[in-house]
């Protein structure tokens, strides 16, 4: 886990939202909590603007640091705002637009007939190895360089922070 001293140092507003967030969490929840009023509704006109929430840094950054409240020591700030009803609502908004995202750049199969057998088969037809030559595969013969070290910062902060809840 990060000290919180280097958490402090390491995060950096990337826009209007993810700045919005940042100055509440630095108060405590007594006083920041007004800070956050119409937070949801910032959130909600952010989501609208950007043209893919799955690049914009300001939208990522917000919804990272709204899941890293759960963790301590992570995100600085009162603990208090874990359970925030203003960052719950926002968070909730931001998920939304970044499942939708996700959805429309993944081809999604058609749903399969709710029989044991059905079910099965698209199973697996959908973790074949024909569709999905599996991500070493691909790191080792179509990544790019830079492509290979994100996925290792990527797979490193994952790695430590499934290893310490």
């Amino acid at each position: 886990m990060l000290p919180s001293t280097l958490a402090r140092a390491a995060l950096s507003a990337r826009g209007p939202v993810s700045e919005r967030l940042l100055a509440a969490l630095s108060e405590s929840t007594e006083t920041g909590g007004s800070g956050l009023a119409g937070f949801e509704a910032l959130a909600a006109r952010a989501l609208g603007r950007v043209p893919d929430i799955l690049v914009d840094e300001d939208l990522q950054l917000t919804l990272f640091l709204l899941y890293r409240l759960h963790y301590d020591g992570v995100v600085p700030g009162d603990d208090e705002w874990e359970w925030h009803p203003a960052l719950l609502a926002a968070r909730v908004v931001l998920e939304r637009g970044f499942e939708a995202a996700l959805r429309a750049s993944a081809p999604q199969p058609p749903i399969p007939a709710a029989t044991r057998d059905d079910v099965a088969r698209a199973l697996f037809t959908l973790t074949g190895h024909e569709h999905n030559p599996g991500l070493a595969l691909y790191v080792a013969r179509a990544a790019t360089g830079q492509q290979a070290v994100e996925f290792l910062v990527h797979r490193s902060v994952y790695a430590l922070r499934e290893a310490d809840p």
